[in-house]
């Protein structure tokens, strides 16, 4: 569960575990506060971080750009 930011456009989500390569999940809804990951490993550790995405326009190039927050601190989580 996180908590939900304002100013974002959504949020992205990184996680892995040793031996496994890392995923990044897109959560495009900034209401959105909790994100099941399917397909997980039982009884492994897996580590997760966050940040949040913000859409700006740029108006010298006439559209808009993501620009990103700093990464959360790592949780770290076993799978049962």
């Amino acid at each position: 569960s996180i908590k939900a930011k304002t100013a974002a456009n959504g949020y992205q989500l990184y996680y892995k575990a040793k031996g496994v390569k890392a995923k990044k999940v897109n959560i495009n809804d900034p209401k959105t506060v909790t994100k099941t990951i399917k397909k997980l490993k039982a009884s492994k550790k897996y580590s997760f971080k966050i940040r949040t995405v913000t859409e700006v326009q740029n108006l010298a190039a006439g559209g808009s750009m993501k620009v990103y927050g700093q990464w959360s601190k790592v949780k770290k989580v076993k799978t049962k």
